[in-house]
């Protein structure tokens, strides 16, 4: 169940925290709009970074097979491209006007693919150091 859990996180765990989104909405249905909009597409710049320098990384290092043959690499690519998916669909969701609920959702899953991506990149890097 763990591993199922691991491999899907970058679905699973967004999932997970739009539920609890809407439980509390009345809670977060304040927030200002137009603030996380701006972090949002300051988010997607720093994940597609991110992920053009993890490319380059496993371009130029010749020992880096084995790390593209882990789960971790599969896990933390899919993790950007959703990440990026969900901030830009926030992006998307605010220009076209849809309910602040839906912003405020949508940027919640793209942070937590901005964490879980952080911990594959600390998980891969201490793999790395074993070669």
């Amino acid at each position: 169940m763990e591993k199922i859990i691991k491999k899907y996180s970058y679905i699973l765990v967004p999932i997970v925290i739009a539920i609890i989104s809407l439980i509390i909405r009345k809670y977060i249905s304040d927030i200002n709009v137009e603030t996380l909009v701006s972090i949002a597409g300051a988010f997607i710049g720093i994940m597609i970074t991110n992920l053009t320098l993890y490319i380059t990384f496993i371009t130029s290092n010749t020992n880096i097979n084995n790390l593209i043959e882990s789960p971790h690499h599969k896990i933390f690519i899919n993790t950007i491209n959703f990440g990026v998916i969900y901030f830009v669909l926030c992006l998307l969701s605010w220009i076209f006007n849809f309910f602040s609920i839906i912003i405020i959702i949508l940027f919640l899953m793209g942070l937590t693919n901005v964490f879980i991506s952080l911990y594959y990149i600390s998980q891969m890097a201490k793999y790395i150091k074993k070669y």
